[in-house]
């Protein structure tokens, strides 16, 4: 499972498309189905899944509040504003809202974005980053949750 980092000096990534957000899809992992011990019960984990017309972006998520259960269709109602927005209009929207949004959602956002448009430079022929249908069983056997807009 990966730790959400800081999106800072990136590589020259190649400019996309004007294609718009058009879902999203958020996953909380189950942690008793993933085994996890005891001292992660109040670690909340995760994947956001951004998709535009000619591909997706995936970035996860970890973080504690303090609390066992995540309301997440409220956590993640912010990355709704981003439906209908190129991917350069989201990521100057994260930016805006980044001190509202606190650093978990920014970033999460900010590398599933960033995600899209390292895998749009990819050849389309690229099997690396297709979506297999074990990774879809995955997610719907492990998460607790699951949320799309």
């Amino acid at each position: 499972m990966q730790n959400v980092v800081a999106v800072s000096a990136q590589p020259h990534i190649p400019s996309v498309s004007s294609t718009c957000v058009g879902s999203l899809e958020i996953y909380l992992y189950d942690h008793q189905r993933l085994s996890l011990p005891d001292s992660c019960g109040m670690l909340h984990c995760g994947l956001l899944r951004i998709s535009l017309a000619d591909g997706s972006g995936w970035a996860e998520y970890e973080f504690s509040d303090g609390l066992r259960r995540l309301d997440l269709v409220r956590w993640a109602s912010v990355f709704q504003r981003l439906k209908g927005l190129t991917v350069q209009q989201a990521l100057e929207y994260v930016h805006v809202h980044r001190q509202n949004w606190g650093h978990t959602r920014a970033q999460l956002a900010i590398e599933a974005l960033h995600n899209y448009m390292i895998r749009q430079s990819e050849s389309a022929d690229s099997l690396l980053y297709r979506q297999p249908l074990t990774e879809r069983q995955f997610l719907s056997d492990y998460a607790q949750a699951y949320y799309s807009f």
